[in-house]
């Protein structure tokens, strides 16, 4: 992050530097590919409380939701090629107008 500045003793400035650390998995999954059927939701990322964080990407736009009730109407939008993150180990339902792949890497502590 940026430095920021405090005043020390006599009105004299320091430079502090602020770091953000974020403690990161011990180990990846091997990337995994799921195919989702037009129309159809499916549950592309299964609960599991060892997952630290998982990545996904589309080939086609995909709408993803908490569970099997995600629609093109409810869902969040993930346009083709996109790439999101998700840093828990809730379950992860995805739902797209045209069949298309996701592509899956899991990080675990």
């Amino acid at each position: 992050r940026d430095a920021q500045e405090s005043r020390g003793l006599g009105d004299v400035y320091k430079r502090q530097r602020v770091i953000t650390v974020e403690q990161g998995g011990s180990s990846y999954s091997a990337p995994e590919i799921v195919a989702l059927v037009a129309g159809t939701a499916k549950e592309v990322l299964p609960a599991n409380v060892a997952r630290f964080k998982a990545s996904m990407q589309a080939d086609a736009d995909m709408y993803i939701g908490a569970d099997n009730t995600v629609t093109t109407a409810n869902g969040i939008k993930l346009a083709a090629g996109s790439l999101v993150n998700t840093g828990n180990s809730a379950a992860v339902w995805c739902i797209s107008p045209s069949a298309t792949n996701v592509r899956i890497l899991q990080e675990f502590a």
